[in-house]
Parts: C-alpha cells; structure tokens; sequence
C-alpha cells in the first residue's frame, strides 16, 4: 500500500509541476519547432511527431485525461487516443524522462 501512494503521489506531483503549455513549450524545444505549430493541423514531420509525443506524455506519463488534452490541441477524443497510441511508438526515454523525473523532496 505504500508503494501505492508514493506512485500516486508521484503522479500528482508530476501532473502540478507540468501544466499542459509548458510540455508544448518544452516539446517544442526539443524538436526546435514553433509551439504553436503543433496545435495545428500539419503534416509536417517534427510538428506532428511533437502532437503525438505530447499526447502520449501528457496522458500517460503526467496523468492528464483525453478531454483535457483535446480541448487543449482542439481535436475530438478519439483523436487524441489515436495520438497516444502512435506517440507511444515514437517517444524516447530520454524524452519521457525530461517530464517525469522529480527533485528530492
């Protein structure tokens, strides 16, 4: 049971300490993108590898729900599960771990 609540405690903290704009900002960045590019519709590679990754992470690893990321990208829900479900194949480690590793404390 303990181990249980450090997981959730963890996953709220998390979920606090990552407001939706800031995982768009830091995507972003890392792809070297416009944030706002990737809220639109586009076929452009990096700007929709970086919706799917923001899905995935936002969904998975940060504890947001489909409703709150499509209202935030302005896509339906069913949308937003078919971005999870290829950004799970896309994202790095190393990407998921610039959002899930928290300071001691």
């Amino acid at each position: 049971m303990k181990k249980n609540e450090e997981r959730l405690y963890r996953f709220f903290a998390l979920h606090e300490a990552w407001p939706l704009e800031n995982v768009m900002t830091k995507l972003a960045e890392i792809a070297e993108v416009k944030a706002e590019s990737i809220k639109e519709v586009s076929r452009l590679s990096k700007s929709s590898a970086c919706k799917k990754k923001f899905a995935f992470i936002s969904c998975r690893k940060l504890g947001y729900s489909v409703s709150e990321v499509s209202k935030y990208l302005g896509v339906t829900g069913p949308s937003v599960s078919w971005l999870i479900k290829e950004g799970k194949k896309i994202v790095k480690k190393s990407e998921i771990n610039k959002f899930t590793i928290l300071p001691p404390g």
